[in-house]
């Protein structure tokens, strides 16, 4: 986990071409910066770019809803409490902050 926080501190820039990059190749750009999980909550949340990643409050707001859909993701983002709700992984949540901010 530190391994990826240190690529995200260390990388730091992007392609210049981050905003036309579409699909796959944008993909690729956040597995580099982030990690594979990230990359499975974009495409499950079909969110192909970075225009779509600046366009979001919070990428993780859909994981507070209770359906059967979703826990297969949910067991990766978080932790469920028993009440139902939704603790983001820390890790998960500063790859997100830290690439919006890099965009």
């Amino acid at each position: 986990m530190k391994k990826n926080v240190y690529l995200i501190c260390a990388a730091g820039t992007l392609p210049t071409n981050i905003f036309e990059l579409q699909d796959e190749a944008c993909l690729q750009v956040v597995q580099q910066q982030c990690d594979i999980t990230m990359v499975e909550i974009l495409c499950y949340l079909e969110m192909n770019s970075a225009d779509f990643l600046l366009g979001i409050y919070t990428l993780f707001a859909v994981f507070r809803h209770e359906t059967p859909d979703l826990l297969p993701i949910k067991n990766k983002v978080g932790i469920t409490l028993s009440n139902g709700s939704l603790i983001v992984k820390e890790s998960l949540s500063f790859q997100n902050n830290t690439f919006i901010k890099t965009l």
